[in-house]
């Protein structure tokens, strides 16, 4: 019976018919590949949650399901980044690392949350991020620019030593 309804992709019914009689043959296995087959599925689809919490109730070592969680996670970042949710997707490639290209996009956010505050006048905030980025694309030409625009801000309002501290 378990094994038709895996025969027909229903997984969740012949994984509680499989987990029902572990000592069975190969109940245990057919059991783990209810959870695999359908995390793969889930994946192909975009719907990466589903296929996570699929995966975490797989052994680490179960075929690729460790490389198979990093990929997820990876493309989940991705698409914050494409989102243009630069802070998520920062700290998601930041987990990342250093899995595929991951170092790189943490700092492509890392840059556009830079950006970001920089268009809103954040000068200090953009500072903060691009001091992280030193030698990445014009960081520090951006970073330069950053301090020099929140000591005017500081002089502006009175604050001369916070200017000069900023200039240091």
């Amino acid at each position: 019976i378990a094994k038709g309804a895996m025969g027909n992709k229903e997984y969740s019914r012949a994984y509680e018919l499989f987990i029902t009689v572990p000592a069975y043959q190969d109940a245990d296995a057919q059991a783990k590949e209810c959870l695999y087959l359908p995390a793969l599925d889930a994946i192909r689809a975009g719907n990466y949650d589903e296929a996570l919490a699929l995966l975490a109730r797989l052994p680490e070592d179960y075929k690729d399901t460790a490389a198979q969680i990093k990929e997820i996670n990876y493309r989940k970042a991705a698409r914050l980044m494409n989102d243009k949710d630069y802070e998520n997707a920062y700290a998601a490639f930041s987990a990342l690392v250093p899995y595929s290209d991951s170092s790189r996009k943490a700092q492509e956010a890392l840059y556009a949350l830079a950006q970001e505050a920089l268009d809103s006048k954040g000068y200090l905030t953009a500072a903060g991020y691009l001091e992280k980025l030193a030698g990445y694309k014009d960081a520090d030409d951006l970073l330069l620019d950053a301090r020099y625009q929140a000591a005017l801000s500081y002089l502006q309002e009175g604050s001369t030593q916070d200017a000069l501290a900023l200039l240091d």
